[in-house]
């Protein structure tokens, strides 16, 4: 199933949510580039954009209402008087993966430190073909990482309402 209406800022979000089983999701260049998607394409139809906490954010941002905090790093908002959502990785995808790794007590993976994670998530090619990172989110996923049930979660569940 196409995940049109999920719009993840950039391809390591798009990774995550394609790991959690949300398959063939809209892309996005940035934060904007998500804010921009929701408003144009789905100005009144339902949408969930997955952005992290970037400390410049869009002034659209700040139309959108926080719903939930989970303890594990994330939170929900919704603008006001529409079923576009976001879901919010704070501080930054890098720092959340590691908050999960070591939750799961995951260790000798090759990505113990955020600059082994930048080096993947921030090249748009690398992200695609490293195998041992996408292999490293699966294992996240199957340990029942805190923060990757959270969010699945809550995209299951923002579909089934919504649809």
């Amino acid at each position: 199933m196409r995940h049109f209406e999920l719009i993840p800022e950039d391809n390591a979000m798009a990774l995550l949510v394609h790991t959690l089983g949300f398959h063939q999701p809209n892309y996005a260049n940035g934060i904007g580039d998500t804010l921009n998607k929701i408003e144009k394409h789905f100005k009144n139809k339902f949408a969930i954009g997955v952005v992290d906490d970037d400390w410049r954010k869009p002034n659209l941002f700040l139309q959108y209402e926080r719903l939930l905090i989970a303890e594990n790093s994330l939170e929900l908002r919704q603008k006001p008087n529409s079923r576009h959502f976001l879901i919010v990785v704070y501080p930054a995808i890098e720092d959340w993966i590691l908050e999960n790794a070591s939750l799961c007590e995951m260790s000798n993976t090759g990505f113990e430190d955020r600059e082994s994670i930048m080096r993947v998530t921030k090249d748009e090619v690398e992200i695609i073909r490293n195998s041992k990172f996408r292999q490293f989110m699966h294992k996240l996923h199957q340990a029942d990482a805190p923060g990757f049930v959270t969010m699945g979660k809550w995209i299951a569940d923002l579909y089934q309402k919504h649809f």
